[in-house]
């Protein structure tokens, strides 16, 4: 097996040489290790073995046809149709056509490519992660908004603001000052809150038919 040597060697600076730092070098040959550890005499070699090597994207391709098994046999029917209707909605998302949109928009779906969908802590972090996004700029009809609050519980819908320091010559302070960067269409409010209506019904029809049983 090939071997790669990782050697952290201590390195001293300053008039006096008072000073010392930590030197971090990695090596591929005995000959270039035998050559590094000359120059100095004191620190540590640790020593890799390289096991394996494989293609990135035949990986990448096994990653995903795993999860896509995944969603199969851990995934109940119902989210799983949830997770399919997702997709299918964001592949018609309204992203205006400026080319960072469409880079963000690609990240978005790559990144669920490689979610495991069984792992409800991983999928409610994608979710608050890329909120604002989905929220605001992704879809903006009833059944987009019905079909995230089905998957996850976003509470609502605000405008988009930032915070920007200034300095108020009145009160000789400091102060944050908030700046709209992007308000809430009628469509959005109205859609949004129809959605909520229609998902907490659901969830509440659920829940009774459960307790009935």
């Amino acid at each position: 097996m090939s071997k790669i040597w990782k050697i952290t060697s201590k390195k001293y600076y300053g008039q006096n040489n008072q000073y010392t730092y930590n030197n971090i070098t990695y090596v591929y040959s005995e000959k270039k290790l035998n050559q590094e550890l000359k120059k100095s005499t004191e620190g540590t070699v640790e020593v890799f073995e390289l096991t394996k090597t494989f293609d990135i994207a035949a990986h990448l391709s096994s990653l995903v046809r795993d999860n896509q098994l995944d969603s199969l046999l851990c995934v109940d029917d119902e989210k799983s149709i949830l997770h399919s209707k997702f997709i299918e909605l964001l592949e018609s998302a309204n992203t205006p056509n400026r080319e960072y949109d469409r880079r963000y928009l690609n990240s978005l779906k790559k990144e669920w490519d490689f979610l495991k969908k069984s792992d409800e802590p991983a999928l409610k972090k994608f979710f608050a992660k890329y909120r604002t996004y989905l929220l605001h700029y992704a879809n903006d009809s009833v059944e987009w908004y019905q079909t995230l609050l089905s998957i996850y519980n976003f509470a609502d819908i605000k405008p988009i603001y930032t915070s920007n320091w200034t300095y108020n010559r009145v009160t000789n302070r400091h102060e944050s000052v908030k700046k709209l960067v992007l308000d809430l269409t009628e469509d959005q409010k109205t859609n949004f809150a129809e959605a909520k209506k229609v998902v907490s019904a659901e969830k509440k029809a659920k829940k009774k038919l459960k307790l009935q049983k």
